[in-house]
């Protein structure tokens, strides 16, 4: 009897086990499409995070490149045929929110190249010469980093990296060039030189004194204004990246898209 019982369990058991495979396989073809396209989704988002510009808001003090351009805020994975397909399944608002920061971005650095755009005419004026990259009159892009720079850092005690090396400006034998730190500053004439070490000297060691109250305190305001933009990105790239990885946990990627058949569309 405990041996007819025994076989009666075991072929039980097999038909259980027989039924579970059945019900797996044969699974509606809307289910496997559908967690395929999570996956799909998923790796989507993976590239995306990857690719989020926060590398273009550089610290307001960090004077931008040469001729520096508007940060690249349409990524490769923006391109791509599945980006399109997010607003069906975007429960958390990334798009949103993705639009908005890239917005501030873009203002963050049209900001800070006003900015030195302004420092730049300024520090033209004030010495009469103009910007010169071959470096055989004029003034090279050190010469505008290094007011562009210590400004910013007098408005946050930061250390004044090119006060003291401004201070000891090194001449070369002909008493054309200006130097700081192994780098040319200014190249000029042996006559205009006295004149034009003075003013540039006074411009990183006592700004005030040379472009006066008014435009000293313009300057102020709009650099203080470039450190709470950056804060703001900073911020706004953090709740970013939170979103998008909400996004990556939705455990199926429901919804009305082309990449879900129509008749899918019931569960």
């Amino acid at each position: 009897m405990l041996e007819y019982t025994s076989i009666i369990a075991a072929f039980a058991a097999f038909i259980l086990a027989f039924i579970a495979v059945l019900n797996y396989l044969s699974r509606p073809i809307l289910i496997t499409s559908i967690e395929r396209h999570t996956d799909d989704i998923r790796k989507l988002l993976d590239r995306w995070l990857e690719q989020l510009p926060r590398v273009e808001a550089k610290k307001p003090n960090e004077i931008p490149d040469y001729e520096d351009t508007a940060p690249t805020t349409r990524l490769p994975v923006e391109n791509e045929s599945l980006f399109s397909d997010l607003p069906k399944h975007d429960k958390f608002n990334v798009l949103g929110r993705w639009k908005e920061y890239k917005s501030k971005l873009e203002l963050y650095h049209k900001d800070r190249l006003a900015f030195l755009s302004d420092v730049r005419q300024e520090v033209e004026r004030q010495t009469g010469l103009n910007y010169d990259p071959k470096f055989k009159h004029g003034l090279t892009w050190y010469a505008f980093q290094a007011v562009y720079e210590t400004f910013f850092e007098e408005q946050t005690d930061g250390r004044l990296k090119w006060r003291d090396s401004i201070r000891r400006l090194e001449r070369n034998r002909e008493g054309t060039e200006l130097r700081a730190n192994g780098r040319g500053m200014i190249k000029v004439t042996p006559q205009e030189l006295p004149r034009t070490e003075k003013i540039f000297t006074d411009m990183v060691t006592n700004i005030r004194s040379i472009i006066g109250d008014e435009k000293y305190d313009e300057w102020r305001t709009r650099t203080l204004k470039l450190y709470i933009e950056k804060r703001d990105l900073d911020t706004n790239y953090y709740k970013l990246q939170q979103r998008i990885s909400d996004f990556k946990s939705i455990p199926l990627m429901t919804g009305k898209c082309k990449y879900i058949r129509r008749r899918d569309y019931l569960l």
